[in-house]
């Protein structure tokens, strides 16, 4: 009879972030200090962590900025690569910042340099093709109102 382990099922990576808009409706991306391209505000989800519970605590962590529980805007699937496991990405709708709020961010200098708003048409100006057509979806989804949920299954040659 052979002995179950969950320790013997698939490793996923697991990441979640947040758009995170101001007042003149462009949104918040933060430069990793560990690579060349930007990212949105987020991470990688730890053991035992919902999503949305991560993507809260790694805006707080990387921010300083309280995001209110949000909704899912997109959900990605990546296959394994050369590069790295397979992964799932959440993102999450972070909300409109009130005035002053963008004022108040702090970054942690070990993990990021530096922040600023884009907009949407900016995207291919700072991250990797495939991470940009994923915020383009969450974009799509947070325009469609209260039903707009996409996922997608990517390539693992244009993340």
């Amino acid at each position: 009879m052979t002995t179950f382990s969950y320790e013997s099922l698939p490793k996923k990576r697991t990441a979640s972030g947040a758009i995170i808009r101001n007042g003149e409706g462009k949104f918040l991306i933060v430069k990793p200090t560990y690579r060349p391209d930007w990212l949105i505000p987020g991470g990688t989800i730890e053991q035992d962590e919902s999503p949305l519970t991560c993507c809260i605590r790694e805006v707080k962590e990387e921010t300083q900025l309280e995001m209110p529980a949000a909704r899912l805007l997109m959900l990605a699937y990546c296959p394994r690569d050369a590069y790295s496991n397979e992964m799932l990405q959440f993102i999450f709708d972070g909300g409109v910042l009130a005035d002053g709020q963008a004022a108040k961010i702090e970054l942690p200098t070990d993990e990021l340099s530096d922040y600023r708003f884009i907009s949407p048409a900016e995207m291919a100006d700072y991250f990797r093709p495939g991470f940009a057509h994923w915020v383009g979806l969450a974009f799509k989804a947070l325009q469609a109102g209260a039903g707009g949920v996409v996922y997608v299954e990517e390539d693992p040659e244009v993340i």
